[in-house]
């Protein structure tokens, strides 16, 4: 347990506030989409708890939980590479006379 702590917790916390900023940042800048900042808050706690129920758990094989936690932190972890690059590319193209809109994650 303390070595997935010691290796994982600052880079998880990293994913959870871009995933929570990403979240922000929809509500934010779309006024018809507000209930986006219940998913800005949501979402990462959401991760966060996960994350932390599989470190903490003592009466299951350690290995098989640390698997858990670890797939948990890399979907994390991609998910916030993903809005990342999302929010950097609707920048770049933005047309700096209209206000910028950056949009929800679609769904499929």
């Amino acid at each position: 347990m303390s070595v997935g702590r010691a290796f994982l917790a600052i880079p998880e916390h990293f994913c959870v506030a871009v995933i929570m900023g990403y979240f922000f940042a929809i509500a934010f800048f779309n006024p018809n989409k507000r209930w986006y900042y219940a998913l800005a808050y949501l979402v990462p706690v959401a991760f966060h708890g996960l994350y932390d129920a599989c470190l903490m758990v003592n009466n299951v094989p350690t290995v098989g939980i640390s698997l858990v936690a670890v797939a948990l932190f890399i979907g994390g972890f991609a998910f916030s590479i993903w809005c990342s690059r999302k929010a950097i590319r609707t920048h770049l193209t933005a047309d700096e006379s209209q206000p910028l809109v950056i949009e929800p994650v679609a769904r499929t």
